[in-house]
């Protein structure tokens, strides 16, 4: 099989045409970030415009979670990693209540004998970044059995390219840059989600 460009070219249209139509973003659901989070996205802010920062550079929140772990209630969070489409290069993991654990996994297991797993104990009141290869290639996850006490884990994304400006059309520049305009305000709502519990 050849590599044809110009049909590579036209496989990456129809596939960002895929994603605008089936992988919305509207911003009905969401207000902004609340006022309360102002605080720790502007330490981010900070430590990534440090110049001595090895990671320096700009961080720009477009969503956070706040989970609550607790050991009553088996807590944990499964596997996952977030979606490339939307979710920039670099997540930040902060730990406000007690320490937490989180565990890596690979997404695809190469059939090894041994499965590797890394596991990254996140002080209280810390932060860890995870970008690169380990925030595409690998799982995250907190295992029931590392929930000991009350934890509250926050979860920091940044937008994609595609919703910055630096790939894909122009109107998910536009969503991109309101949803940017809307977390500037810090002026949101907390949404909460009723899980049946």
């Amino acid at each position: 099989m050849t590599f044809n460009p110009a049909c590579a070219a036209k496989l990456q249209l129809y596939f960002t045409q895929f994603l605008s139509l089936f992988f919305q973003v509207t911003l009905e659901a969401s207000s902004g970030l609340p006022q309360f989070i102002e605080y720790e996205v502007i330490k981010i802010r900070r430590r990534k415009d440090d110049q001595d920062h090895p990671k320096a550079g700009a961080f720009e929140c477009a969503s956070f979670s706040a989970i609550e772990l607790a050991p009553e209630r088996t807590s944990a969070i499964q596997p996952r990693v977030e979606d490339d489409w939307i979710w920039g290069n670099e997540l930040i993991f902060m730990s406000l209540m007690a320490d937490v654990t989180l565990t890596l996994s690979p997404v695809a297991w190469d059939g090894a004998e041994t499965y590797r797993v890394v596991r990254i104990r996140i002080p209280r009141r810390s932060q860890v970044s995870v970008s690169g290869l380990a925030r595409r290639q690998w799982n995250y996850s907190v295992l029931s059995s590392d929930v000991h006490e009350r934890q509250m884990l926050l979860v920091f994304r940044e937008l994609s390219g595609l919703f910055r400006g630096t790939t894909g059309r122009v109107e998910q520049a536009e969503m991109g840059r309101r949803i940017a305009a809307a977390n500037a305000a810090f002026k949101g709502d907390v949404n909460s989600c009723d899980c049946g519990e």
